[in-house]
This record gives structure tokens, sequence and C-alpha cells, in this order.
């Protein structure tokens, strides 16, 4: 089976898109706020492993909070990473829009006083200091896991997994894939696009399912930077800060990374070709 450890704000909502059809919809999506797995759901996606219904299981999604269904199993762990810095930065500024979003009315007032247009954009600007109004940036900065956010998600009773395991770093996610592909393939497994315009799933049944833990045949909504409102400016001494919170996290990624680029390397050496993946435009099925 293969798991897919979608690490919020790290270009997966693309890679997941291409994974629904490159297992032919064989998925099961977890995409819920918990980021846990109950014993009854371990169990019910087990079975469904087991019999082949389904391929991939993958979300936001930890290692560890899957360990009882990946117990036993030969898998394929596939994550996606983002600089640490970058990834910080981006998530910040998602949780800031997701707080203004829920409580605009109470908010508003305070940000018609405070924000400043940003050159070149529709958002608007706030200062780290000015959005302390806003979140409680101690709350996040306490979090242990946010110091290594990376290590938080993939790592399986404090050790890397054993499994097959593909990273898919954000800036270099065509190279991560073709990558993939080509291992899979050496390992006697192929793995290609589908058209998603023609792919349909038919659900043959007199009654609606009684199992509260059905397939889920959906994706998340496609998001990107570009729409939001409201961006944070950092300034070189938050930066440096922000960094030094994040050091235990560029050297794990940074690790990762360089383990991953010598596979390429490798890989090369036995023909293995970086080729560029023409762009695919997802059709919707009426």
């Amino acid at each position: 089976m293969y798991f897919f450890s979608h690490i919020p704000k790290t270009a997966g909502t693309s890679l997941g898109f291409i994974l629904e059809y490159m297992f032919n919809r064989r998925t099961f999506w977890d995409y819920s706020e918990t980021y846990m797995c109950g014993k009854s759901l371990s169990t019910h996606l087990g079975s469904l492993v087991d019999s082949g219904h389904i391929s991939l299981v993958g979300g936001h999604i930890r290692l560890r909070s899957y360990k009882d269904l990946l117990a036993g199993r030969d898998f394929c762990l596939l994550f996606t990473a983002r600089d640490p810095y970058h990834h910080f930065i981006s998530k910040l500024n998602h949780e800031v829009n997701n707080k203004i979003s829920a409580n605009v009315d109470e908010l508003s007032p305070r940000l018609i006083q405070i924000a400043r247009p940003t050159a070149g954009s529709s958002s608007m600007t706030l200062s780290l200091s000015e959005i302390e109004d806003i979140i409680d940036l101690d709350s996040i900065f306490s979090i242990p896991a946010m110091s290594n956010y990376l290590k938080a998600f993939i790592e399986l009773d404090h050790g890397r997994p054993n499994a097959r395991t593909y990273p898919f770093f954000s800036e270099s996610l065509s190279t991560c894939l073709q990558y993939f592909v080509w291992n899979e393939k050496n390992h006697g497994i192929s793995l290609s696009r589908q058209d998603p315009a023609r792919v349909r799933i038919d659900f043959h049944s007199d009654s609606p399912p009684t199992n509260h833990y059905s397939l889920q045949w959906c994706m998340p909504v496609l998001n990107s930077g570009a729409n939001r409102k409201y961006k944070v400016s950092i300034s070189v001494d938050e930066e440096n800060m922000i960094r030094e919170f994040l050091r235990e996290s560029v050297k794990y990624y940074e690790e990762i990374k360089s383990e991953h680029q010598l596979s390429i390397d490798r890989a090369k050496a036995r023909g293995f070709e970086d080729l560029p993946i023409k762009k695919c435009y997802f059709a919707t099925m009426q």
C-alpha cells in the first residue's frame, strides 16, 4: 500500500490530485482536523487495503497516528516537504487569514486601522507584532511539533520509516514525481497518469451504505497564497528569530534533501532522465 502524508502548506494538494488519478481513484483521503486514526477506522481501512479496493491512503495524516494500519503491512511512504522557513511563514499566513475570516465583524474595526496595502498585490499587510492582536503567537512557538513540523509527520516510533520512502519537495515537484514513477517501475509497479475527464465512479446499491467510514471520493479545494487577503510582513530581526526557532527543522530537512539527491544521482547513473512534464488541465465531468 501507499501512504501519503500531505504536510499542510507544502504543495500537497496539487500532488494529491495527481495521485488520485494515478491510482485510478482507489484512494482514501483523510482531511479531518484531528490528524488521528481511531481503531475502528484503522480496522476498516485495513480490510479495504487487503482486499485491493484501495491502494493509497492519504491526507493530512501522520505516520504515528496510523501505526495500527501500517503495522505488519508493506507500505511505501510518500510525503511533501518545503523549506522550513517558507513553510512556517505560509502556515502563519494561513492561520491569520482563517482567524480573520472567522471573526471578521469583531476584527474589522482594528484591521481598518492597522492594515496597509501590499505593493503590487491586492492583499493587505500586517506586521508580526500587529497580528498578536489577532492570534496567540506564543501558542504557535510553544508547540513542540512546530519547531520540526516535518519530523512530527513522518517519523514512526522515534525512527525514520523502513519502507520505501519518497519525499516530494515543493520546489522540485516535477523531478520528485518522475523519480517516484521511474523507481516504482524498477520494483515492478507501473504507475501512469489517468485522464480525469474519462474517469467515472458508479455506485450500484439498492440502499445507502450503513458503514460510517465510507470511501471518500473527494479532494480538498485547491488553494493559493495569491488569494489571501492579508499577509504578514517579517523584519530582519524577526526572520532571524524564526530561523533560530526552526534550526532543528532546517537540519532535518537538509538531511532528507541530501539523501534524496543521492538517490536521484544514483538513478541517473542507471538511466533515469529528468524530463519536463507537460501541463495537465483537469476537466470536470457533468
